[in-house]
């Protein structure tokens, strides 16, 4: 037994922790600075000890029937003053052809009453650790659904107020359109220069695009010429590409592209939470000093205390075996500024109700406002957000979204907003970075990206958005695919898929402004940027 056993639970041990520290609710332990031995014995082990603890007690069953059956055939223990139940049974199969059946029958009675109830135990046991009791009832929907009817009475009465001087049928039809954001789609396909022609009068009309005041701050974060590799599956090819932005105190940083285009792998290379594997080049500034050439521990020092991550799914990210004030109370004890009660109410939930809650007794929208609430634990000097709105819907995204840009500008501090809604972006960023496979195609404060996209790539995107605000019949979409990092060209990533598919190919885009002393750049290589030129003046 001592021999067979050990290496499967061994192995059974390791497994379980191996899933474990590959879960997000460990990724985020790390953004906030815990280290390893802490979130084995915080964390790890207690989602791993209920499958562990069952496939012991399976183990001590099978050991008693193991021992029973090498005794039986007598290479067990023969000692006649250890008995034991295979001894028993071995002594008794000679009374047995002799018609005394009972020394055999009760030590196999209970041998099988052992294991049986070994077997309970080990049911009860996954019942009781893997899906603890709830302690209290709690109205999930109850706050949700209260404030979605006074989002939607706002609404209303907006919509109402907006429309007072018109009849009271064009009023009715004004709520309608107001409310649902319906719109009749259009006899004919508009082209796309129509389309950014009415998006720049209407931007143009705008009054409440968030505006950077101090634009000559010093950054909190500057990357600089950022690249990433992955030998070991991609080759030297550079997953992110020469990729530069900057993010000043009390600004958001919109980074926009579509899925796989490098967004979330920058983010995380700033927190240092990339592998070992990983090959990076370039500069990570963070108040002026390289992340990129800390030591761990220095850069473990900066996560969780001046810089944070909000994850995009929040049920993943919180650990599903503890209530809310356990994994809150790990935080707010290790510097934390404010208590847990504080950092609930300031993303506008009740403290009570929700710490004594698990993560699966919250919305979608209320755990996500504790990862906001946890993110904001130490007054870190930048957030990032990576997708905080993915999972939810409209009506939820919109106040996670106020309720983001309220708290920077209650708290001061700079973020970095990952999304590929570039709608979603406008709304909470005060400059916007696109990217395109790895590399970036434009970079402008909000409202000039919107009045006067220059890029092939963001024109497209903006095409798209449009297309579905019209009610189109056809969407306007980028000709082509994504590619794979295996097929991305050694120039311009974007070439094959733009207007000009043969030119660029070999050549590497660079950074240019639109205008002399402008801050709105967008990539292009001397070769496009000859031939439109010549189609200017043409």
């Amino acid at each position: 037994t001592a021999v067979v056993y050990p290496p499967q639970l061994t192995r059974v041990v390791r497994a379980n922790v191996l899933a474990q520290f590959g879960e997000d609710y460990v990724a985020a332990s790390k953004v906030m600075g815990a280290r390893v031995p802490w979130i084995l014995a915080k964390h790890v082990v207690r989602n791993c000890v209920a499958p562990i603890m069952v496939y012991a007690t399976v183990l001590v069953a099978d050991a008693i029937v193991f021992e029973a059956s090498l005794s039986f055939i007598g290479a067990g223990i023969t000692s006649v003053n250890t008995p034991t139940w295979g001894n028993m049974l071995s002594e008794g199969k000679a009374l047995l052809l002799s018609g005394h059946w009972w020394p055999t029958f009760f030590p196999g009675l209970m041998i099988l009453i052992t294991t049986l109830c070994l077997n309970v135990l080990s049911e009860g046991l996954t019942d009781a650790m893997a899906s603890p009791r709830i302690r209290a009832n709690v109205d999930v929907e109850a706050d949700e659904e209260a404030m979605q009817t006074e989002h939607a009475w706002k609404e209303a009465g907006a919509a109402v107020r907006s429309h007072a001087d018109l009849p009271a049928d064009a009023v009715t039809q004004a709520q309608v359109s107001e409310l649902t954001g319906l719109v009749e789609p259009a006899a004919e396909e508009t082209p796309l220069e129509e389309r950014l022609a009415t998006l720049r009068r209407a931007e143009l009309a705008r009054q409440d695009r968030l505006v950077y005041p101090t634009p000559e701050a010093e950054p909190v974060l500057e990357v600089k010429n950022l690249s990433i590799a992955f030998p070991a599956q991609h080759g030297d090819v550079n997953i992110v590409d020469d990729v530069s932005f900057s993010v000043r105190p009390g600004e958001t940083m919109g980074l926009v592209g579509e899925s796989g285009c490098g967004k979330s792998i920058t983010s995380m290379a700033v927190m240092g939470l990339l592998p070992p594997t990983a090959r990076i080049t370039g500069e990570i500034l963070f108040k002026g000093r390289n992340i990129l050439e800390m030591t761990p521990a220095e850069h473990n020092a900066l996560r969780g205390h001046e810089m944070s991550m909000i994850y995009q799914d929040a049920l993943s990210s919180l650990n599903p075996s503890m209530l809310i004030r356990s994994q809150m109370k790990q935080l707010t004890r290790r510097g934390g500024t404010r208590s847990a009660e504080e950092l609930l109410e300031l993303v506008g939930l009740d403290p009570v109700r929700t710490l004594k809650s698990y993560p699966h007794e919250l919305s979608g929208g209320q755990r996500q406002r504790v990862l906001i609430a946890m993110a904001l634990t130490r007054d870190p000097s930048l957030v990032i957000a990576d997708e905080p709105t993915t999972a939810l819907d409209v009506t939820v995204q919109k106040q996670v979204i106020d309720l983001l840009n309220d708290l920077r500008e209650k708290l001061g501090f700079a973020m970095v907003f990952v999304s590929h809604d570039l709608a979603l972006v406008a709304k909470v960023a005060h400059r916007v970075t696109v990217m395109y496979a790895g590399q970036v195609v434009e970079q402008a404060g909000t409202s000039e990206l919107l009045t006067n996209p220059v890029h092939e790539y963001t024109r497209g995107l903006l095409g798209a958005v449009l297309s579905i605000e019209a009610g189109s019949n056809r969407l306007h979409q980028v000709r082509g695919t994504v590619p794979s990092p295996s097929e991305f060209v050694k120039g311009d990533r974007f070439a094959p898929r733009s207007s000009y598919p043969t030119v660029g190919l070999d050549t590497r885009p660079v950074l240019k402004p639109v205008a002399a002393g402008s801050d709105h750049f967008y990539a292009v290589t001397p070769e496009l940027e000859a031939i439109l030129a010549k189609e200017a003046m043409s």
